[in-house]
């Protein structure tokens, strides 16, 4: 975790010394904070809770619809305290960009960490795959959508194979003004509204 808030912290240095210089690339860092429940593995599903859900990330855009991304999401589920970490690689495809409000997919491979409060712990191979929309403003970005996480193990017990939670969950992103959307779904730009200003005024 102390790993990961240190680079965190260093991408969100690099993201500041972009802003100025970065005309077409996208640097993001973002934070997320939702509620997990368990959607599969009877045993878990049984012996849990709603628990809570915390995830960060920093975010590098290809171009203004697709980019990667390196996350941290840390969960748990109550009663049973089941700690769950999982960093996730994600591919990231943003639809309809130029829209200030606009649909946003991630899907990704994990690896997870998890600690029950017996002492037991296990790692084991993971999936994640986001859904939502975002909306953009110059320097932030903010949203809602659904986690969906695939564990293949939570446990040694079979019937804690398998296991499958979602999260919903609003978040807020950090990025430079690259891509900052002007279209407002009306089919005008914003520099299309000034020029057709512009042209009224000079009539």
């Amino acid at each position: 975790m102390k790993l990961f808030t240190s680079i965190l912290a260093a991408a969100a240095l690099i993201l500041v010394a972009n802003f100025a210089s970065a005309q077409e690339e996208r640097f993001e860092v973002g934070m997320a904070a939702g509620k997990s429940s368990v959607l599969a593995s009877s045993t878990l599903k049984d012996t849990s809770s709603q628990g809570d859900n915390q995830s960060y990330w920093i975010g590098y855009g290809i171009d203004a619809n697709w980019g990667l991304e390196l996350g941290l999401d840390y969960f748990d589920f109550d009663k049973i305290d089941s700690k769950h970490e999982s960093i996730t690689i994600s591919g990231v495809y943003r639809f309809v960009p130029e829209n200030v409000v606009h649909p946003i997919v991630k899907l990704g491979l994990s690896t997870v960490t998890t600690r029950v409060a017996s002492g037991f712990s296990t790692n084991s191979l993971a999936a994640k795959v986001m859904a939502g929309a975002e909306v953009d403003f110059k320097y932030a970005s903010v949203g809602a959508g659904v986690n969906y996480h695939y564990i293949s193990k939570v446990g040694d017990l079979d019937s804690l194979k398998n296991a499958q939670a979602y999260v919903p969950m609003i978040f807020i992103t950090f990025h430079n003004d690259s891509s900052v959307p002007t279209n407002f779904g009306s089919g005008m730009n914003a520099d299309d509204a000034e020029s057709a200003s512009e042209t009224n005024s000079s009539n």
